[in-house]
């Protein structure tokens, strides 16, 4: 399962770098899309940074329907942690639900 979730996830920084919006909000569900599409308007010009910046993600709590992984980044030299959720759609499609 690990590798539907790694591929989900580098898949939107893949675009995200590509400076593809469209594309990246594909791999989130709808609330997310509405949620982030406005943060990466922001942050798109410095996604490369960004993304070179955190760790891959890790697993740390995969069931039926839902996943969580984290990655972590130093922000101004404070370790932090974030957590990625992923839901499976009534499809069977796995997306991001938050991060």
């Amino acid at each position: 399962m690990d590798q539907v979730f790694t591929t989900t996830w580098d898949g939107m920084n893949a675009a995200l770098l590509a400076g593809d919006k469209a594309t990246a909000l594909t791999f989130l569900t709808a609330s997310a899309q509405v949620k982030y599409g406005p943060v990466f308007d922001v942050l798109l010009p410095h996604m490369a940074e960004i993304v070179a910046s955190y760790s891959p993600p890790q697993r740390f709590l995969v069931s039926t329907n839902i996943a969580e992984y984290a990655i972590n980044r130093v922000i101004d030299g404070e370790n932090r942690l974030f957590l990625i959720s992923f839901v499976k759609d009534a499809s069977g499609a796995w997306r991001i639900d938050g991060m």
